[in-house]
């Protein structure tokens, strides 16, 4: 996520960055890949393989 800078007031860009990231659930488009299976604990599905290199 990038989150532009403005001249607004920064109290105003916290509640910005707070409301973006409070709006919807990451894991809906995050995929996990490497790692351990702890990610399970955070209710991340855990990839029966891994991705093919690229």
């Amino acid at each position: 996520m990038t989150l532009p800078i403005s001249a607004d007031d920064p109290s105003d860009q916290a509640e910005h960055l707070e409301a973006r990231l409070t709006a919807g659930d990451p894991r809906a488009t995050a995929e996990v890949w490497g790692g351990s299976h702890d990610a399970e604990q955070l209710g991340y599905p855990w990839p029966p393989v891994d991705p093919l290199p690229m």
